[in-house]
């Protein structure tokens, strides 16, 4: 009977503060389907920082007039390196068929383009990308060789520029979360004001401070768990409208790991659990200030 009847009086304040229910259940979604996003950039730039950084190459650039002797010393120099794990030399006529394929869809850049313009080079595989500077420094300044290149800087850019992104999500998220949180105390202050007669009765009949309090806490963690619900929805239908479709190409490519509905499913509970939380503290803060029991 106390069960039914605190989810009773549970229900009966959601209807009688419907319009701020439905607020602070949208702006819990909204808040949190920002962070699932974030969480969700997180964890794809993980995934192709692991991808490329495994992957990446040194490209050591020859000089235009390079001599077999220098060829040979570079070459040398290389494959003594400890942190050298593979090393595939690239004469002009390989580096040219490499450029048409690369551009395969650029006739005019490719018409442009003669075999003689592009360098020979030596593309180099490390064991462990981050000792770039030891392979640098060992052939930098070697006869015969013009440029050391790190793609890896290149994707530092990249990456910082996707940090940037998640960081700003993760903002975002903060700042709509602080609104929720507020929302959902503000509704259950509303809440108990208008039933401060009813909860003076309980006083008066000896019902205890949970039993009292607990209908209020229960109408802000259902707000809470509903919009959690709800964001999780959100980034399903994201998912179905604007990555399966704008970024199709891209995942079917492999140069941008795919989001499957397991991954949103991994961080549905971080979002509920999220949602419990500032909903319950929120309720619980309002209750302490506005429902003096």
């Amino acid at each position: 009977m106390r069960v039914r009847t605190v989810a009773s009086e549970a229900v009966l304040g959601l209807r009688r503060n419907l319009v701020m229910s439905v607020a602070a259940v949208v702006t819990v979604a909204i808040s949190l389907a920002f962070v699932g996003t974030a969480l969700l950039v997180r964890q794809t730039v993980g995934e192709l920082r692991q991808i490329f950084y495994t992957q990446i190459e040194i490209s050591i650039f020859l000089k235009e007039k390079v001599t077999d002797p220098e060829r040979g010393e570079i070459a040398q120099v290389l494959n003594r390196l400890p942190l050298v794990q593979n090393v595939v030399y690239e004469s002009k006529a390989e580096a040219y068929r490499r450029f048409q394929l690369q551009f395969q869809d650029q006739p005019d850049l490719i018409a442009n383009a003669t075999q003689e313009a592009l360098p020979e080079s030596y593309r180099v595989k490390l064991s462990d990308p981050q000792q770039y500077d030891v392979v640098a420094s060992a052939v930098k300044d070697l006869p015969g060789v013009g440029e050391v290149v790190d793609y890896r800087k290149k994707l530092d850019v990249l990456f910082s520029t996707l940090d940037g992104l998640r960081d700003g999500a993760f903002g975002t998220a903060l700042v709509q979360l602080i609104a929720a949180t507020l929302l959902i105390g503000n509704t259950v202050r509303v809440a108990a004001f208008s039933r401060r007669r009813e909860t003076g009765v309980m006083r008066l009949v000896g019902a205890t401070r949970l039993y009292i309090q607990l209908p209020f806490l229960i109408e802000g963690v259902v707000a809470g768990v509903v919009g959690a619900g709800l964001a999780v929805g959100l980034l399903f239908l994201g998912k179905a409208f604007v990555l399966d479709r704008k970024l199709s190409v891209l995942f079917r490519s492999g140069v941008v790991p795919s989001v499957h509905n397991q991954d949103i499913w991994g961080q549905s509970w971080k979002l509920l659990l999220l949602g419990i939380i500032i909903s319950g503290l929120a309720s619980l803060v309002s209750l302490q200030r506005y429902l003096r029991v």
